[in-house]
């Protein structure tokens, strides 16, 4: 049994929505990874200044200027 153009069509039609389904997936996947990289990289610099700041709580608290 032969295909007809219409039929044809219809499963281009399928094939590219499908694909771009797909697309679609892969690029809000890869938008959470890369928020997800930028979260950790703010709480890692966060915890390094945290600990920094734990260690010698007398640095950088006050500014001296020469007048």
């Amino acid at each position: 049994m032969e295909m007809t153009s219409v039929e044809k069509c219809q499963g281009q039609n399928q094939q590219m929505a499908s694909r771009s389904s797909r697309m679609k997936a892969l690029d809000q996947t890869e938008g959470k990874i890369d928020y997800s990289n930028k979260s950790n990289k703010l709480l890692e610099e966060a915890s390094t200044k945290a600990l920094e700041q734990a260690a010698q709580p007398y640095l950088g608290g006050n500014i001296d200027i020469k007048g």
